[in-house]
């Protein structure tokens, strides 16, 4: 029987990083792979593909267990996947670590798979129909504050076999907690880092892409080249040594405060007095080859650490969704917070808003109607 499970490869056409599935004899299944490969030519994250390819690994080993064909399944065998993703105890495909999949992740794993079989339809290879049928599609409205210019319905895809997810898995942390992370001693490059996170509200892999270019910290950036006025910096999608990327396609810029510009100019001091040059704003200051740029795994062991040092779990994306929360709070408009987050439509913004208890006790005692 056949064990498959995730490889990672380099991409000969564009010598981009991906992924391959596998089996235990390392041959290669050639149209999961296939799927992975068009994931990549489209610019997705390596991080998104590594996340499919377990998906995939996992709907594999399930079909090669249950003697179901994986290309044409019917609905009662993905109805049946669905529930087993939830109950079974699962071997994470990368890790070897046994755990108990959340709702939410059971959810995704099926929607890679859905992906999946779409791709086949495409190819030929099933024609089943099978993604159609477990699709619905509807409208839904933007809500109240969007600019009335703007389209106010969007249409939304939505899965007729879902499981139901307990809200957002991402931890939820308030200002004393980000405080508190804050004034942990740190070296000048972690301080920056953190420090940019929790104020911009960027995705770490947009921070582990930014160039010096990218930094433009005049009050007139005009011999930059730039028409933004005042300090900022630049998001841009590109490929990088460290396998970082912005997620999102557009380029944006994000305002930065004057405390955030002078933790640059304390780096800055640092890199220049250790002799470290690169084109990348975060690079290895210690551990590995000194100066190259930093990788995911190094800000995640970072996080690790702050988190046992304020006893709270915290992450980068932790940090994303705080900003979001904030700016909501202080009466930002949702359009200006959707801007700032690089997000193209207003429905992927609401998941990073979350109300803190004083917001909802503000709200009942607001409302709450005065007896003599």
């Amino acid at each position: 029987m056949s064990h498959y499970k995730p490889q990672k490869i380099t991409l000969p056409s564009t010598a981009t990083p991906s992924y391959a599935i596998v089996d235990e004899d390392l041959a290669v299944h050639y149209e999961a792979t296939d799927f992975l490969t068009a994931t990549a030519e489209r610019g997705r994250a390596i991080n998104t593909l590594k996340k499919y390819a377990g998906d995939l690994a996992t709907y594999l080993n399930y079909c090669e267990s249950g003697g179901i064909s994986w290309h044409s399944p019917n609905q009662r065998d993905l109805t049946q996947f669905l529930r087993n993703l939830a109950n079974e105890r699962a071997v994470h495909p990368h890790t070897g670590r046994t755990y108990i999949r959340s709702n939410s992740t059971a959810n995704a794993i099926f929607r890679t798979t859905l992906s999946f079989l779409e791709h086949l339809e495409h190819l030929g290879i099933s024609t089943r129909h099978l993604v159609d049928g477990a699709k619905v599609r509807s409208t839904v409205p933007l809500g109240a504050g969007y600019n009335p210019a703007h389209k106010q319905w969007a249409e939304v895809t939505r899965f007729r076999s879902k499981l139901p997810e307990g809200g957002s898995s991402a931890p939820r942390i308030g200002t004393d907690t980000v405080k508190e992370v804050l004034s942990v001693s740190m070296s000048p490059r972690d301080d920056l880092l953190v420090y940019l996170l929790a104020t911009t509200g960027i995705r770490v892999g947009e921070a582990l892409g930014l160039r010096h270019e990218d930094l433009h910290l005049l009050g007139n950036n005009s011999a930059l080249g730039c028409t933004v006025k005042k300090s900022h910096i630049h998001i841009i999608r590109r490929m990088n040594a460290n396998n970082a990327i912005a997620k999102s396609r557009y380029h944006r810029h994000i305002p930065i405060t004057h405390a955030l510009v002078s933790k640059l100019d304390m780096y800055s001091d640092f890199l220049y007095a250790e002799g470290i040059e690169s084109d990348y704003l975060f690079v290895n200051t210690q551990r590995g080859e000194v100066g190259a740029p930093l990788r995911y795994q190094t800000v995640y062991e970072l996080f690790n650490r702050l988190s046992r040092k304020v006893q709270v779990k915290i992450t980068p994306h932790s940090l994303r969704h705080y900003c979001a929360s904030e700016w909501r709070r202080l009466g930002t408009a949702p359009e200006t917070i959707q801007s700032l987050l690089g997000h193209r439509s207003p429905l992927s913004m609401h998941q990073y808003i979350h109300a803190s208890p004083a917001d909802l006790r503000s709200a009942i005692e607001k409302a709450a109607p005065i007896v003599d």
